[in-house]
C-alpha cells in the first residue's frame, strides 16, 4: 500500500511540474508574440495612453466591393463578411471606428473596441460591434484575430497628428462611416452616383424618361409635325419634348420688306429643327405662318 501511495505521489509531482512548464512556455511565447503587453494593459487601461473609454455600435453603409479581390487580405475580408471598416483609410494604423476625434485618427473610442476584442476567441470579436474592426493586421495569429501585434499598431498611431493613410493600391475606394448621405437627402432620383465614397443606384426612370445630370427624371426627347413635314404652303407647329421640358413651336412670317420671308418648324427625327425659307418663286409672300401665291 506504501509503496502504491509513494508512486501516486511521484506521478503527481510528475504533473505539476509538466502543467508549470505549459505555463512558463505559455507565458515566454506570450510575451514574445505580443510585445509590451503586460507593462502596457491593465483591467482598467492601457497605460500611458490615457483617454476615456466609450462603446461604439457599428455602422453600416451601402456599396459593393471597397476592397479590391487582388488585395492580399481579401480572403480574411471575405471570411468576415467584407468589414466595411477594413476600408476606412487609417484602419490599418489602429483607427477602428472610422471616425476623428479632435486632431487624431486614433483615439480613446477606438481603443475601447481594442480592450473588448483583445485575446478574445472569435465568438466574441464577431458578437462585438466593429470587433473584427480591431484587426489592424488582418491577421490571425495562434487562436486571436486581435493580438499584440494589433497592440502595437494602435500604440504606434495613438492620438498621433499626421498619421500616413494605408496602402490604397487594392482599394477601389475609401469608406468614410461619418457621412450619413442618401439619394433622399441629395435630391437624387434616379442614376448611380458616388455617395459617401460609394456607387449607389438612385433608382431607375420609367419607360419614355431618362435620367438626367442633375440626378432627375426627364421625359426623352420626341417632336410631333402638325402639318407633317416641310409643307410651305400650309401653317404648323410642332410640340413635344426636349431635355425633359415640353415645347411648342408655330410656322411665323417674317414682319420684313414685302413679307416673303417664312420661318418653317419640322422635326428631324426626335428632335425640333427649323429654317427659314424665301417664299419668292414658287410662291409670292408669306402670309399667316405659310407661303402663298
Amino acid at each position: 500500500m506504501k509503496g502504491g501511495k509513494e508512486n501516486m505521489k511521484k506521478k503527481s509531482v510528475k504533473i505539476i511540474i509538466i502543467v508549470l512548464i505549459l505555463v512558463i512556455a505559455l507565458f515566454a511565447v506570450s510575451s514574445y508574440l505580443f510585445p509590451n503587453f503586460f507593462a502596457s494593459l491593465s483591467l482598467g487601461k492601457v497605460s500611458n495612453l490615457g483617454g476615456e473609454l466609450t462603446s461604439l455600435s457599428s455602422s453600416s453603409l451601402n456599396g459593393y466591393d471597397c476592397m479590391n479581390s487582388s488585395h492580399p487580405d481579401y480572403a480574411n475580408w471575405v471570411y468576415w463578411g467584407k468589414p466595411d471598416c477594413w476600408c476606412y483609410k487609417y484602419q490599418c494604423r489602429g483607427d477602428a471606428d472610422g471616425l476623428k476625434t479632435l486632431s487624431y485618427w486614433v483615439s480613446a473610442s477606438d481603443l475601447s473596441i481594442l480592450k473588448s476584442v483583445f485575446l478574445k476567441a472569435e465568438s466574441i470579436v464577431r458578437d462585438t460591434p466593429n470587433g473584427i474592426c480591431a484587426d489592424f493586421n488582418h491577421k490571425k495569429i495562434l487562436n486571436a484575430w486581435v493580438d499584440g501585434q494589433d497592440l502595437s499598431i494602435f500604440k504606434q498611431s495613438y492620438v498621433k497628428t499626421n498619421i500616413t493613410p494605408c496602402n490604397s493600391s487594392y482599394i477601389n475606394y475609401w469608406i468614410d462611416p461619418s457621412c450619413h448621405d442618401t439619394c433622399a437627402s441629395n435630391g437624387y432620383n434616379c442614376g448611380t452616383w458616388n455617395i459617401c465614397g460609394v456607387s449607389t443606384n438612385c433608382g431607375t426612370c420609367g419607360g419614355g424618361f431618362y435620367c438626367n445630370a442633375t440626378a432627375q427624371c426627364a421625359h426623352n426627347n420626341t417632336c410631333y409635325d402638325s402639318d407633317g413635314g416641310r409643307i410651305y404652303n400650309v401653317k404648323g407647329n410642332i410640340s413635344g419634348y426636349h431635355d425633359g421640358t415640353y415645347y411648342i413651336a408655330v410656322d411665323y412670317c417674317w414682319n420684313d420688306w414685302h413679307n416673303i420671308t417664312l420661318t418653317e418648324y419640322s422635326c428631324l427625327s426626335s428632335n425640333q429643327y427649323s429654317q427659314n425659307i424665301n417664299c419668292t418663286g414658287n410662291y409670292t409672300s408669306c402670309s399667316n405662318g405659310a407661303c402663298i401665291v
